[in-house]
């Protein structure tokens, strides 16, 4: 905003509205709007055979009335929504503009507003846009257009593009998603789209050129109903196909918005005369008064409370409070920015301040109602993206769609969380106050009771002076805290090395995803390099010489790799173990990061490499759908998860099939991946295979025949001794049991409740029907009481007997067998009652 704006509007707040707005951007990917083309909105709102010109409200402003008189109102807001999409030349929140426009019987006023302002060449543009709009220059308009934009095609649209038609090259080869028919007439489609993207043998045509027919291919396809039904909207469509699908729609917006511009102009007499005016973008206020808020205090505006579960309900399920904080700080102490559509409002309203005023007080109410809406679950439907729009907010209230599913979900999850947290509350009440880090003995009477240093253990009573939440010693053994402190202490936010050095000295692998793309992580696609990789970092952590700040001073100074070679190559070659050398062949982790997204495709796509050697010849070239019998295609599946060092996820079928179900422990679960490893794949040499089979009599590994019809017929455990793994897996006691049944069953219903447990999401995973009878889920009337069970029976299974308690659920005990170790609530009660024994039938 502008220096001589008032601010002491009753209501109105810089304070707030800044803060709120930094929030919002937050959620929206550094922008106050989302993005209209996300998966959600485009499930809500996209008409395909429309042609894009869907029916977008505006918000009902006092400043941005109703400017246009011709009665072609839906042409008109189309028309503005598509100026909009071409004002944003460039990717980002920053290129988020909206327009208004007014109209007399011979001549047009259109009024532009972009987040960032607009350069002496835009105004060249947009000027000679004008002029081409009145004089109906089709070829010369389009031209233009494209030159316009000719920057984000090039380094945006095109890159995206290539990267979808990748991935979805990748699926459909691995897992051929369509039918035969279907892949046929959308291969056929694309091939010429696919072609102008990826030959750089097209000789006689510039770049303009080239863009032009990308775009017309593009938008030609976005078009055809086939293509569309079988990428986006089919059974058989994939997160990849409908990326693709999503990308060449963005692609076209171009086209479309130069159709509109031709409909507009052909329809209105007024565009005999077309002036459009760029709005300037006002100074933000440089030196404000007042105080900008910390997160707390905005979370506080919004009456909500600063915990994990509302932090994620307002901003997303992959913020957690540490990262949401680091975030919001940078924002607040970046210079303000001018939305474009506040711009539109006080520019509209130049000369009424006091109308400016309220239509800003009007904008800050509803960014605090937009944030507690995804809260409070009741969604306002928004237009304006990165690309543009003409609309601010939609005051219409949307059926239930994806959008709201999503909400639901959070909401869910939030519930879930609440949950878990009451089932600590009272685990900790319940436990000894005193840590053990306390010291029992005591000086004289009166005396503060001695605890140990975090770093040194040395006995002291020195708090830390930041958060005097734990015990250092000396100034020097607090500058060296990390790990667990640092997630406590609020010296300063926590970064991707904290989190890193978290896992570390959990000995965790890491599961942040900022940690996964910033340290080389997602670039290691089997499971034994991620192994090495942390063992790298475990040196540098374990030296105790370095902290996660010096961490992270190096990865953001690009000097990360160089300074891990400098400590290793300070210790005797014949000391440094395995870790080192790996990574000097193994450099490429560290040169670009790789984000989650890249880091799943890359697996998919190859993911079945190494087990197609296992294969029969006739059977290399198939999906493991193709592959009969079942059996055969779901050990295939298995196979190339243990080639990979990987163990099948809860979710997958694998994971309960080959008895990851019955393990207690991660380590129990990497246990059974090394007894497959070594029951199907030959010694590499390694000391892995070194080392496990000097210590059985058998070494030569199964056939994959041998695998998959032992599994097939409830032999796997026979297999398994017979080649010296006895010993091995008895170390999983519950394992013999569960694989001497062949996969149809029938098992106890205590293990489908594991796996329920395990994935822990009973909205896309409820109970199936034996679960649900057995354990009581029956009785759920609403989804606490079905979050109350699951906390509950994970608490049990963490240290009972997974068979004692199926014993128990079909003797009817559920009650008195789960209080052993669990307080079991006297509301709780009448949820685990099911209708067991079942009485003796007699004849």
């Amino acid at each position: 905003m502008n220096g001589c704006f008032d601010w002491n509007y009753p209501g109105l707040n810089w304070s707030h509205f800044h803060s709120l707005a930094n929030l919002l951007s937050l959620r929206n990917g550094g922008q106050a709007e989302p993005s209209s083309l996300s998966d959600t909105v485009l499930e809500e709102d996209w008409d395909p055979d429309n042609n894009g010109d869907g029916d977008a409200a505006s918000m009902d402003t006092t400043s941005a009335r109703q400017l246009s008189m011709s009665g072609h109102g839906r042409l008109q807001r189309r028309f503005l929504d598509c100026l909009a999409e071409f004002a944003a030349n460039k990717k980002g929140g920053t290129a988020v503009a909206c327009s208004a426009m007014k109209e007399a019987e011979d001549n047009v006023v259109i009024w532009v507003a972009r987040n960032e302002g607009f350069s002496d060449v835009d105004k060249l543009t947009f000027d000679k846009l004008g002029e081409l709009l009145a004089n109906q220059s089709e070829s010369l308009l389009w031209e233009e257009m494209v030159m316009y934009h000719q920057n984000r095609i090039e380094h945006s649209y095109i890159p995206n593009l290539r990267a979808s038609f990748k991935a979805y090259d990748a699926v459909q080869h691995s897992n051929d998603i369509n039918t035969r028919g279907n892949s046929s007439v959308s291969d056929t489609t694309l091939s010429d789209l696919r072609t102008l993207l990826f030959d750089c043998n097209i000789n006689g045509i510039n770049t303009v050129e080239k863009h032009t027919r990308l775009l017309v291919a593009a938008y030609n396809i976005r078009r055809t109903k086939t293509i569309e039904e079988v990428l986006y909207n089919s059974p058989s469509a994939t997160s990849k196909s409908r990326s693709l699908w999503l990308d060449i729609y963005l692609l076209a917006r171009l086209r479309v918005a130069f159709q509109k511009f031709k409909d507009i102009a052909l329809t209105l007499p007024s565009f005999k005369q077309v002036t459009i005016i760029l709005v300037l973008c006002p100074f933000a206020l440089a030196n404000p008064s007042q105080r900008s808020l910390n997160l707390k205090q905005t979370f506080a505006i919004l009456q909500l409370d600063l915990l994990p579960a509302t932090t994620k309900a307002v901003l997303g399920q992959n913020w957690t409070i540490a990262r949401i904080e680091r975030e919001f700080a940078k924002q607040q102490k970046q210079k303000p920015n001018v939305h474009a559509e506040v711009q539109m409002l006080m520019y509209l309203n130049a000369d009424e301040s006091s109308t400016s005023a309220k239509a800003l007080l009007s904008v800050q109410k509803e960014v605090k109602k937009k944030l507690k809406a995804s809260v409070e679950g009741h969604i306002r439907h928004e237009r304006t993206s990165v690309i543009g729009g003409s609309s601010v907010l939609s005051g219409r209230q949307e059926e239930r769609s994806q959008r709201q599913l999503q909400i639901d979900r959070l909401r869910m999850k939030a519930e879930r969380d609440r949950v878990a947290e009451m089932f600590k509350r009272v685990k900790r009440q319940t436990e000894n106050k005193i840590s053990p880090a306390r010291r029992d003995s005591r000086g004289s009477e009166g005396d503060e009771p001695e605890w140990d240093c975090q770093i040194c253990e040395r006995p002291t009573t020195r708090k830390c002076n930041i958060c005097s939440k734990d015990f250092f010693c000396s100034e020097s053994c607090q500058e060296k805290r990390s790990g667990r402190h640092l997630f406590t202490c609020s010296k300063r936010p926590l970064t991707s090395a904290d989190y890193l050095w978290k896992s570390l000295g959990e000995d965790l692998m890491p599961q942040d995803e900022d940690v996964l793309e910033d340290f080389g992580f997602n670039h290691v696609l089997y499971c034994g390099d991620g192994s090495y990789l942390l063992g790298l970092y475990g040196g540098l952590y374990l030296s105790g010489k370095f902290s996660a700040e010096e961490i992270h001073d190096w990865r953001v100074g690009g000097i990360l790799a160089d300074k891990i070679k400098e400590f290793y190559y300070n210790i005797p070659e014949n000391c440094r173990g395995q870790y080192f050398p790996w990574f000097l062949k193994n450099l490429h982790v560290l040169d670009l990061p790789m984000t989650k997204d890249e880091a799943e495709q890359k697996t998919i796509a190859t993911f079945y490499d190494k087990a197609r050697s296992y294969m029969d010849i006739e059977d290399r070239n198939k999906t493991a759908r193709e592959i009969k019998p079942e059996a055969k295609g779901t050990s295939y599946n298995l196979l190339a998860a243990i080639l990979l060092q990987m163990s099948p996820n809860p979710m997958e079928r694998n994971w309960y099939s080959f008895g990851f179900v019955t393990c207690r422990t991660q380590g129990e679960e990497s246990t059974l991946v090394n007894i497959y490893q070594l029951l199907l794949t030959e010694s590499d040499g390694s000391y892995f295979y070194e080392f496990y089979n000097s210590r059985r009599s058998v070494t030569q590994p199964a056939t994959f025949t041998q695998f998959w019809k032992a599994y097939e017929a409830g032999t796997l455990i026979q297999l398994i001794d017979s080649k010296g793994l006895k010993e091995l897996r008895s170390r999983l006691p519950f394992l013999e049991g569960f694989l001497s049944v062949p996969p149809a069953g029938p098992r106890p219903s205590v293990w489908d409740l594991k796996q329920l447990l395990e994935i822990n999401d009973p909205m896309d995973y409820p109970p199936i029907p034996s679960v649900n009878f057995d354990y009581g889920f029956i009785n759920c009337r609403t989804f606490e009481e079905t979050c109350v069970l699951i906390e509950v029976y994970t608490k049990v299974l963490k240290t009972a007997n997974p068979l004692e308690l199926h014993q128990a659920c079909i003797a009817g005990k559920l009650i008195s067998f789960t209080s052993r170790y669990v307080r079991i609530e006297e509301r709780w009660r009448s949820l685990m009652i099911n209708c067991y024994p079942l009485k003796e039938l007699v004849e």
